[in-house]
């Protein structure tokens, strides 16, 4: 049922061509992404501790050559947790109240 909901068919041909209701059609359906959902979470959080371990790993080699001559080690090291960073996804935008009485407040000097 899910493959033909992948093909582009719609829940009504689905429901017609398996000669079933469209209410179990439709309760299946979303059965099935959900547990599809799940099954991509556990598999990004998996992936997500490999390139982390990675991450680690390139970190703890470039550490090993701070203060070489001519070592990229510095660089290596900053870029090694920019990496990091992504993969956590601290680096993501966060929303910011911009709003005039915010800024005034947070530039007000502190009441005594």
């Amino acid at each position: 049922m899910f493959e033909l909901h992948l093909e582009g068919k719609t829940h009504r041909q689905i429901a017609a061509e398996l000669t079933i209701s469209l209410e179990t059609v439709v309760s299946d359906i979303r059965f099935e992404a959900a547990l599809r959902a799940e099954e991509n979470a556990a598999d990004r959080e998996q992936q997500q501790a490999v390139q982390l371990a990675r991450c680690d790993a390139l970190y703890a080699d470039a550490r090993k050559h701070f203060g070489t001559p001519g070592s990229s080690a510095l660089p290596t090291a900053a870029k090694v947790l920019e990496m990091r960073s992504k993969i956590l996804g601290l680096d993501a935008p966060t929303k910011v109240d911009g709003t005039i009485k915010v800024l005034e407040d947070a530039l007000a000097p502190p009441a005594d």
